[in-house]
């Protein structure tokens, strides 16, 4: 395109290119990128139509696969793969866009990293890895999210999820009303989804008080019920 520019520039230069037409042609290339970025970056009223055979796709139980089955097509996108539950959203942009649009906590082996996923055209899933976001190793990872499909790992103020950057809001922090979490009280709260009474929490008045730790949506409330 810029060689294009270029050629025509130079066409002006020589009066051999009417630069009205030129400058027609800019507004014209202008207009078209402004459409075009008002489009929607995909369409989640259908799923969206299968690489292999050009048949709309259907979700079943366990995968979201070829409207064509019947005829022989053996298209399908599994709901699980590496190690991510592939909702329809996600689903929607693999099969009309090729890639997720977010990146995703994914396990290969014994890694855990962010990366987008990738549809091609022969219906084989696949991710391309995020080069510039440090990889999380597994036994870095104390739990799985409870509310998507990253990891929770310890970071200096808080054990949160991994996918904070694509909007979980998963997060235990480390100090809660003057008390230290311990990474054992965590592990506790994300698997049991409460930590029973502990003691040595202290109000801004300074005023002592013990109470259960509750793990609700991702965040800690405190449950005095019955104590």
């Amino acid at each position: 395109m810029t060689g294009e520019w270029e050629a025509k520039l130079k066409k002006i230069e020589h009066n051999a290119y009417d630069p009205d037409q030129f400058m027609a042609e800019i507004i014209q290339f202008t207009q078209k990128l402004k459409d075009e970025s008002a489009k929607p970056l995909y369409d989640d009223s259908k799923l969206g139509d299968c690489p292999v055979c050009g048949q709309p796709i259907i979700e079943g139980r366990q995968g979201y696969g070829c409207s064509q089955w019947k005829a022989g097509c053996k298209f399908v996108l599994w709901k699980q793969a590496f190690g991510l539950t592939i909702t329809r959203e996600m689903a929607c942009q693999l099969l009309q866009n090729g890639r997720t649009l977010n990146a995703y906590a994914i396990k290969i082996n014994d890694d855990v990293f962010n990366a987008q996923l990738t549809l091609n055209a022969l219906g084989e899933i696949g991710y391309n890895k995020l080069q510039n976001q440090q990889a999380l190793n597994v036994t870095a990872a104390i739990a799985d999210c409870p509310l998507c499909n990253g990891k929770i790992v310890e970071t200096t103020k808080a054990y949160s999820c991994s996918e904070w950057r694509n909007g979980c809001k998963a997060v235990i922090w480390k100090t809660i009303a003057n008390k230290k979490i311990t990474p054992a009280m965590a592990k506790k709260l994300l698997s049991k989804g409460e930590t029973g009474v502990l003691k040595g929490f202290k109000s801004t008045k300074g005023t002592e008080f013990e109470v259960n730790l509750k793990l609700v949506d991702g965040k800690v409330e405190m449950d005095f019920a019955g104590h």
